[in-house]
């Protein structure tokens, strides 16, 4: 078969098209390519002079075969793939030019009239099967042909190509009008080996290894294989790896030299060897051992949209660290490796034999228990792939449908906790994304009412000609002050917090600003100095000492900002840098000496504040979270700190010696933790999440919280929750535009007070003055509110 596949790619100098190589999964096509047609090129058996030392280039499409094929062109031509990736997103057609240079960088300057690159696609189906993106199909397919083409006109092709690909995905081939000729024009068919051939391949490596086969042996196989004399019907090539895996285990179970029925039988035949080695390997792990091993084998394994399932080749590393319990999965890895049921290359591995999805039972049930899930999470890993090599582009997360699936998927979970890192970087980005196209589309909202509200009051004025009185907006129960609207951000407010002494307001906005509001006069409220202005970006939290003279801020710029409120015109020394990514939370130790920060680069830093004018770091950066981390906040204490994170837990952490975690995370939410904020006397945590949803917990004893309630009434995602003074009221501000005021003094049963209306976008901010009767909010309508509030809940009842 090597022969006439030599021959036809000889042909090929000629006719200027792809050569395709069709069989049945399982027939030998891998092996026909890498073992026979590649050996025989080296060795000169296309008989064109020169044609032994031509560079051969070996590849698979996987997701992204676009990228696959430029970093291979780019190894020949010695230069960056993404150099040719972009050459190839511009100009298909023009790959062939791409790989002309290539060549003559092979040749170093020497002639290269009628020398060929010899690019050779392994399992071409993974074009359909892997892509999402028809685009990038369409450009790896016309690449592929322009390089075997023409190329220029009156040029000379540069390539020889050669695609192999699985027979039932021969219509799939037929869809692409480049492929047509290829398709038409001496395709290469991989059938079924003839009785004798098969004879051949059993007795031949045997005989060469020294070894004898039992007289009936071999008859044995053929038939249990469907191609013995008596058979009628052609045997399934795809039984072809069974063979294979019969006869090795056969071998394990050889007398001296010689292989028997006997030990062949041991194995449980050409049907169930594969099986039988699974299953005993899978009976001989613990728990944990098990848990790894479902895990690693479905994350090789393709899931088929209208065709059979396929084996997947993954990362070795990626599959190892992003497991649960790497520990296990790498000793999973190991004992399917050495049982030759995976194979392991370089840096990728792949199920050896693609009729274990079918021959072991434990596997095909694994699949068929959850098979819409496994293609959710499959298409999520190749999203996530294409957006990490396109350089994390927010045009390349999901929007819409894609996330509403994804999300509804990860809400399970076990399907959370087989997301890699990566991966968990993709949707959390897609929610965040998502998060603040609502509130762009709540300020374009906003921005149109205050429009149309400003024509009619012109349109009432030219009319009447009457004068207007503006007035502070009144809520609709009168047992509640007057709410204060504080204007002056020009984008979403982010953070709202009150000094110690309850008479100053700092508010951070995206704008890139933080203002200074004088509040020693409630009703009448006014900017108090300058503004605060030298972060690059949006401003995402600020924070006031416990003695009310140094103000924090973060940002997402990456960087803290330190601020003396007896000198603002200037910041406090040079911003704390670390963060890799933006910083989205800051807060204070109760003693004023330490700072907490958190970030989207998932981890949290400590710095120490005995002297404000030269902060350092203490420590190493705290770690564990596997999302970014959006909320921060120490204990009463100062003993605990507590950490939200996009990876839907809260973490608290011990700070009486070297920071380390208080037992597992909390684990409750399903989905995004935006908010954490403790009680006053410690004893009880609240934690808002975008599952809409507050959860209390009881950390008296915080090695061992208990969830004690939950506070469910909001319509959108809880993005801010504060206790008041007392504890005996949460406020809670939230995507829906609305704050709600929950009594908990009764932890289990919290009772809703009061919902507060006013705002015309998402809530992002919430904060209680120190007194308690006030309630300052912020969010995306670029506003401040301050809400004047009865002294007592049961004032508040009564306001109801």
């Amino acid at each position: 078969m090597t022969t006439e596949l030599v021959g036809r790619l000889a042909a090929r100098l000629e006719q200027s098209l792809p050569l395709m190589l069709v069989g049945a999964s399982g027939s030998g096509k891998s092996s026909l390519l890498r073992a026979g047609l590649l050996p025989a090129l080296a060795e000169g058996a296309m008989l064109v002079p020169g044609s032994s030392t031509w560079p051969h280039l070996l590849l698979t499409p996987t997701s992204d075969p676009v990228g696959e094929l430029a970093t291979q062109v780019a190894r020949l031509a010695k230069v960056a793939p993404q150099v040719v990736r972009v050459e190839l997103m511009a100009s298909p057609e023009g790959f062939a030019a791409t790989v002309r240079r290539a060549l003559a960088a092979w040749a170093d300057g020497g002639d290269i009239s009628g020398a060929r690159v010899v690019i050779v696609v392994d399992q071409f189906e993974e074009t359909f099967l892997r892509c999402a993106e028809d685009q990038d199909r369409q450009i790896f397919i016309r690449a592929l042909c322009a390089a075997a083409g023409d190329g220029e006109v009156g040029g000379e092709p540069p390539a020889l190509v050669v695609l192999g690909v699985r027979a039932d995905l021969y219509g799939r081939c037929a869809a692409y009008p480049e492929l047509l000729p290829a398709l038409q024009d001496g395709q290469v068919v991989l059938g079924p080996m003839r009785s004798a051939e098969l004879r051949a391949a059993i007795e031949g490596p045997a005989h060469a290894a020294g070894l004898i086969l039992e007289p009936r042996l071999v008859e044995s196989l053929l038939r249990d294989l469907g191609a013995g004399n008596g058979s009628a019907a052609p045997y399934d090539p795809g039984a072809l790896p069974l063979l294979s895996h019969a006869l090795q285990v056969t071998w394990e179970h050889r007398a001296d030299r010689t292989l028997t029925v006997a030990g062949y039988q041991a194995t449980g035949g050409i049907r169930g060897a594969v099986a039988t080695t699974a299953e005993a390997l899978f009976q001989g792990f613990d728990s944990a051992g098990q848990r790894a091993a479902r895990r690693l084998l479905l994350r090789m394994v393709q899931i088929g949209d209208g065709v059979p399932d396929t084996r997947l080749r993954a990362e070795r590393t990626t599959l190892i660290t992003n497991s649960p319990d790497p520990a296990a999965a790498s000793a999973v890895f190991d004992a399917f490796a050495r049982a030759r049921l995976i194979t392991a290359a370089e840096d990728s591995a792949e199920i050896t034999h693609e009729a274990l999805l079918g021959a072991w039972p434990r596997l095909g049930a694994w699949i068929d228990a959850d098979r819409a899930g496994l293609y959710v999470h499959q298409q999520l890993t190749d999203f996530a792939q294409r957006w990490h090599l396109d350089g994390r582009p927010d045009s390349a997360l999901y929007r819409d449908t894609d996330l509403a699936v994804a999300d509804e998927w990860a809400e399970d979970p076990d399907h959370y906790a087989d997301l890699g890192t990566l991966e968990r970087d993709f949707l959390s980005s897609s929610q965040v994304l998502r998060t603040r196209q609502r509130q762009a589309s709540h300020r374009r909202a906003h921005r149109t009412r205050q429009l149309i509200g400003g024509l009619a009051v012109l349109l009432v004025l030219s009319l009447a000609g009457v004068g207007i009185t503006l007035h502070r907006a009144h809520p609709a129960l009168s047992q509640l002050g007057p709410t204060t609207v504080l204007a002056g951000h020009t984008d979403l407010v982010t953070s709202v917090t009150f000094s110690p002494n309850g008479r100053t307001l700092a508010t951070a906005s995206r704008d890139q600003t933080v203002r200074l509001w004088d509040l020693t006069d409630r009703t009448h409220p006014h900017p108090l100095g300058a503004l605060l202005i030298g972060h690059t970006s949006g401003v995402e939290s600020v924070a006031f000492s416990p003695d009310g003279r140094t103000l924090a801020t973060a940002s997402d710029d990456r960087t803290v900002r330190l601020w003396d409120l007896t000198d603002r015109a200037h910041p406090l020394g040079a911003p704390l840098s670390g963060h890799t990514s933006e910083v989205f939370s800051v807060a204070f130790a109760p003693d004023g000496r330490t700072l907490a920060t958190a970030s989207y680069d998932r981890t949290v830093r400590l710095w120490d504040l005995t002297d404000p004018a030269h902060p350092h770091p203490l420590g190493a950066p705290l770690t564990g979270h596997t999302g970014p981390v959006d909320s921060v906040a120490f204990s009463p204490d100062g003993r605990t700190l507590a950490t939200a994170s996009f990876d839907r837990t809260v973490r608290l952490w011990d700070l009486t010696d070297h920071p380390h975690p208080l037992g597992p995370p909390l684990t409750s939410h399903t989905s995004a933790v935006y908010s954490v904020a403790f009680s006053p006397d410690g004893h009880t945590l609240a934690t808002a999440s975008d599952d809409q949803t507050v959860r209390l917990w009881d950390i008296s004893l915080p090695e061992r919280p208990t969830l004690l309630g939950s506070i469910i009434g909001h319509t959108g995602p809880i993005l801010a929750v504060v206790f008041s003074s007392n504890g005996h009221t949460l406020a809670t501000g939230s995507a829906d535009n609305i704050v709600q005021l929950w009594d908990v003094t009764d932890l289990r049963h919290p009772v809703l007070l009061i919902s507060l209306t006013g705002p015309t976008a998402s809530v992002d901010a919430v904060a209680f003055s120190p007194d308690g009767p006030t309630l300052a909010t912020g969010g995306a309508d670029h506003t401040v509110r301050l809400w004047y509030l009865p002294l007592s809940s049961g004032a508040l009842r009564k306001s109801r």
